[in-house]
């Protein structure tokens, strides 16, 4: 399936729910204070991707998946609305006890580690042009960043892209077998760290 064949699928797909597709004209877009490659707003009816980010068409597929979540109910797509609440206060400097922390974060990196599987099967379903090798394995590194976010209390500490690191990438596996979401591998934290 060609790209714009997909985009006008999504387009049909989310107007059912007044959902606006919306493309930013730069390499990343406002969301929710953060600059971001895309996101998806139930609340503001948006789902919205940066244009000129280098792999915007993957980001659009995964935040779809992120809508799917939300229509089909998924159990943890709905819990991570106050789990991301809570890690977005304590990155702001709010106390919060370390039991629901870290119940917070393992609820989100289980969401994502959803939406990835979900997009990497929409890749394959719609023969999208995308290089599923390489998006799940970067698909992989964001679910681990997760954990970094947690170590150094911040959005996105890197100071180099992880998903450009060869380093990183190489430790990546082209599966979800890895299971990103419950642990993070020694090899991966280190590799991780030497880009903050």
């Amino acid at each position: 399936m060609k790209e714009s064949e997909f985009i006008h699928l999504v387009q049909d797909d989310i107007a059912e729910r007044n959902i606006t597709l919306r493309f930013g004209k730069g390499k990343q877009v406002n969301a929710h204070g953060v600059r971001a490659d895309g996101y998806f707003s139930e609340e503001e009816k948006v789902l919205a991707v940066a244009r000129k980010s280098s792999q915007w068409f993957g980001v659009l597929v995964h935040e779809y998946a992120h809508y799917r979540q939300w229509v089909e109910g998924y159990d943890y797509y709905i819990k991570s609305d106050s789990a991301l609440a809570i890690i977005d206060r304590w990155f702001a400097g709010e106390p919060c006890a370390e039991r629901k922390l870290s119940t917070a974060f393992r609820v989100v990196r289980t969401m994502e580690r959803d939406a990835e599987r979900r997009t990497a099967e929409m890749i394959q379903r719609y023969s999208l042009p995308v290089n599923l090798d390489l998006y799940i394995r970067r698909a992989n590194c964001y679910i681990y960043a997760y954990f970094i976010m947690e170590q150094k209390r911040k959005f996105w500490a890197f100071k180099k892209n992880p998903f450009r690191s060869r380093t990183v990438l190489s430790l990546m596996r082209s599966d979800f077998r890895a299971r990103p979401h419950k642990s993070l591998p020694p090899a991966v934290e280190a590799a991780l760290i030497a880009l903050i």
